[in-house]
């Protein structure tokens, strides 16, 4: 983060790390993020949904294929539009 690069890629930052502590990194990369107002990659292996959250936009892969591209707030209506139903006790 030391550059003034516009765009920065972050890959798989949370190997090895509890929830706790991703969220954290994200938070912090989200508020430097805004005050530079620059871009930021970030890929994310299973995140909890609190770290989701702090996200604008999301990229979702599955077997290398693109699932959804968009804002965060999205994703559920996306799904629900293509007819999956979300489990009841699933984020």
């Amino acid at each position: 983060m030391a550059s003034r690069s516009v765009v920065e890629c972050f890959d798989e930052i949370s190997t090895g790390l509890d929830a706790a502590t991703t969220y954290d990194i994200c938070k912090l990369l989200g508020e430097v993020t805004r005050m530079r107002r620059s871009i930021r990659l970030v890929s994310l292996l299973q995140p909890p949904p609190e770290t989701v959250a702090l996200f604008d936009e999301v990229i979702l892969l599955d077997g290398g294929r693109v699932l959804y591209v968009g804002p965060v707030d999205e994703v559920t209506r996306h799904f629900k539009g293509l007819g999956y139903v979300q489990p009841v006790r699933m984020d």
